[in-house]
């Protein structure tokens, strides 16, 4: 309102109605369009790509201390990746008045490690542990939680040792392939190119394949199947993940039926699997 008023001051006192309408223009512009700090609050990066380049510092860190009470976490910097973060010593309030923050805190045991993206002349940040993204407003020497960020789980949804690696070879120049959410409400991943220079979403451009990995049945008992994914087994409890068949409907393993040699896609977010779809 401070910018208007200045603009309603230029105005002649017997303007013309095409001066009054230009101010009027000025003045809408001047109080909607978005700064570069809010856009970055507001507005999620689109890409990894996006995120490297609107942050000033990138930050791996190790879980230090933790205070589940209070919903506090100390962390430790171990390494810049990118710029200087904000100090060796990351301190974060979530509270733990919601699930979501709870399913954080109760993560955060000592020696965990996390990505802190961290712009402090904005003082916000963005930090990812396995599956989450959550954002961060600074104060008084914490950063306190400020929402969960689920639609980033479109830039990048793996393991956070996993995107440490990526973030270093993409900050090198490399292109990279990434997991990533294909729907922010989903649960079915695919695998994305990812640069410094892909600053905006596009899926037709950036799309490799789908799923985490693929891999085959190895056996099924009541409540638990045995997968391969390359060389390595894993069972899985049937009640934690989704089986879908291949056009995309949900299906109970009753119905589903899987025989061994199965041809699945696999999708894990955080590296936990959360959606395995039969292949046709």
């Amino acid at each position: 309102m401070l910018i208007a008023a200045k603009l309603c001051n230029l105005m002649p006192a017997h303007g013309s109605s095409l001066a009054m309408k230009q101010v009027v223009a000025l003045a809408t512009v001047a109080l909607w369009a978005p700064s570069a700090a809010l856009a970055y609050i507001d507005i999620p990066p689109a890409t990894l790509g996006r995120m490297c380049d609107a942050t000033m510092s990138i930050t791996l860190m190790r879980v230090e201390k933790l205070d589940k009470a209070r919903g506090r976490i100390v962390f430790r910097a171990v390494r810049d990746l990118k710029g200087n973060g904000p100090s060796d010593v990351v301190k974060h309030e979530l509270g733990k008045d919601s699930e979501k923050r709870q399913a954080i805190v109760a993560w955060a045991d000592a020696g965990k490690e996390a990505l802190h993206f961290a712009s402090a002349s904005r003082s916000y940040s963005y930090t990812y542990i396995d599956g989450y993204w959550y954002s961060s407003s600074y104060a008084d020497g914490w950063w306190r939680f400020v929402r969960c960020e689920p639609q980033l789980l479109r830039c990048f949804c793996g393991t956070t040792e996993s995107l440490n690696k990526v973030i270093a070879e993409m900050l090198s120049g490399k292109e990279v392939i990434v997991p990533a959410l294909a729907d922010a409400t989903g649960q079915r991943v695919w695998r994305i190119r990812s640069t410094v220079k892909l600053l905006d979403h596009n899926a037709k451009r950036d799309f490799v394949a789908w799923g985490s990995a693929t891999g085959m049945v190895v056996s099924v008992e009541k409540d638990k199947m045995t997968i391969k994914v390359g060389d390595r087994k894993q069972d899985i409890a049937l009640k934690t993940v989704r089986l879908m068949s291949a056009d995309g409907k949900p299906l109970p393993i009753n119905v589903a039926n899987p025989m061994p040699g199965t041809a699945m896609e696999i999708s894990e977010i955080g590296g936990k699997i959360a959606e395995l779809r039969f292949l046709k």
